[in-house]
């Protein structure tokens, strides 16, 4: 900036010492080339030529000769200091300001490298990014591109409200493009409003209140396939009966042979054929008519409200299925909904580990009165792969006014 207003400077006093100087000079000149002086001819003088020769030539023939022939430099502040002190003119330097061609422009600096466009994907859709720690907008339809960025390390941090933030470290190189995608996982405060609206839409598409009152005292017929612990399997015709939350009864016929078992609460009663009295199918169904008791939908739903659900994921999985976890004090359960939010299976677990792995499966579901109600109801043990009871119910009713008698008898 110095260096600029003392080149405008002399540039101004040119303006009004240049047509004097002609003037002046014009008279020199037309003696010189009277005298025809090779001087005054040949190239422009150069910052050297000027100093070895102020002070050696006289300083008119010089200013003529450097008016004629011209300078090849910018002169600098320094430059002009330098002729001075070999003891150049005023005039002298007035003459070589006004012949010099102007100081060249400064270069444009080279731009730093860049790397190629970064894109990033983020799901759920809308993320805010940040880019080394300074807010860089939010993902359009689940993408971003981001161009200009350095080359080297570049920490890319994604957010969402009811998630918990990711940070990833992406290397960019100069030139060459990048891409990264993430899926941020929800918090639990999300995962458990969600399971409380899958279980409100599950409750709801079960029959609401009116629904699973209605379904928790009804009578059914049908098949059943017992599979004792054994692996052996035998076909019976059955029927049951349920006055929830406490009372259930199955019985099952077939063969010339007939077996009964009902509970009331935590007793249970059971008779039939002598042959089967104490033996495997006995011993099985005592267990299976509890696990069919306390695995009606109306009673699923009854024990989630105790327990602290959510949902493994806010959204369904592939298949449309949405899952939930339940968690009690040392029990917890696993159910699985079709995507009308029908549970189709349910696990449970233990703290223990005891019985951990039973899974109650539900399909079939058939309108009756104001329920959904699953005609197929499979109980599937853990210790090996055919151990449990299926039933498939023919007929179902509803029936509001069913005796205890018809139960413990």
């Amino acid at each position: 900036m110095r260096f600029t207003r003392f080149i405008a400077a002399l540039a101004a006093v040119s303006l009004v010492w240049t047509p004097h100087l002609q003037a002046q000079t014009a008279k020199e000149g037309k003696k010189s080339e009277e005298k025809d002086d090779p001087f005054f001819t040949g190239p422009p003088f150069s910052l050297d030529d000027l100093l070895q020769r102020v002070g050696v030539i006289a300083d008119r023939r010089l200013r003529i000769a450097v008016l004629r022939r011209g300078v090849s430099f910018s002169p600098t502040p320094q430059d002009y200091e330098k002729l001075k002190s070999a003891g150049a003119t005023p005039e002298l330097i007035q003459t070589i300001a006004v012949k010099a061609p102007p100081p060249p422009k400064p270069a444009k600096p080279t731009p730093p490298p860049t790397a190629g466009p970064l894109l990033l994907e983020c799901a759920p859709a809308e993320c805010a990014v940040s880019v080394n720690g300074k807010p860089h907008g939010s993902t359009s339809k689940g993408t971003l591109e981001i161009r200009d960025l350095p080359p080297g390390d570049t920490v890319i941090e994604f957010s969402r409200d009811g998630f918990e933030p990711r940070q990833i470290t992406v290397a960019l190189h100069a030139g060459a493009p990048a891409s990264q995608s993430v899926r941020l996982k929800p918090n639990a405060a999300t995962l458990a409003q969600q399971g409380r609206d899958v279980v409100a839409k599950m409750t709801a598409k079960l029959g609401g209140a009116e629904g699973l009152r209605q379904s928790s005292i009804l009578s059914g017929a049908g098949n059943a396939s017992l599979w004792q612990s054994g692996g052996q399997r035998t076909e019976w015709k059955m029927i049951s009966k349920l006055k929830l939350p406490a009372m259930a009864m199955i019985e099952i016929n077939g063969a010339g042979l007939k077996w009964w078992t009902s509970l009331a609460g935590s007793d249970s009663k059971a008779d039939g054929s002598k042959q089967m009295r104490g033996g495997p199918v006995a011993v099985e169904m005592e267990k299976l008519v509890r696990l069919y008791r306390d695995y009606q939908p109306a009673m699923l739903v009854e024990a989630l409200r105790k327990m602290k659900v959510s949902a493994v994921d806010p959204a369904p999985g592939a298949n449309g299925e949405w899952t939930l976890r339940a968690a009690g004090a040392d029990e917890s359960l696993t159910i699985v909904l079709s995507p009308d939010f029908l549970p189709s299976r349910v696990r449970y677990d233990s703290a223990s580990g005891l019985g951990s792995g039973l899974e109650i499966l539900y399909s079939d579901y058939a309108a009756i009165g104001k329920a959904q109600y699953p005609k197929s109801f499979a109980i599937r043990f853990a210790d090996q792969a055919q151990h449990g009871l299926q039933i498939r119910l023919d007929t179902v009713n509803f029936e509001a006014n069913l005796a205890n008698r018809e139960f413990h008898r």
